[in-house]
């Protein structure tokens, strides 16, 4: 996870762009559900939401499109 937060969090639009459409918000979204249904550890927790938090820092695009999931 903190890999994924990182490349999500660099400078490089490509990065996320490539990210959102390879379904990556999708991926995110479901293992964060599993992650609260399950009772992963709160580091977990945090990692995926900091990792969903970067793609919002983006363009008006990454943000629509994590609004749209």
């Amino acid at each position: 996870m903190r890999a994924a937060g990182n490349i999500l969090s660099s400078s490089n639009q490509e990065n996320v762009d490539i990210f959102i459409f390879q379904k990556g918000l999708d991926a995110l979204s479901h293992l964060l559900e599993t992650a609260i249904n399950s009772n992963y550890p709160k580091q977990m927790v945090k990692e995926i939401c900091w990792a969903l938090s970067n793609v919002t820092a983006g363009s008006k695009e990454n943000i629509e499109s994590f609004l749209a999931h």
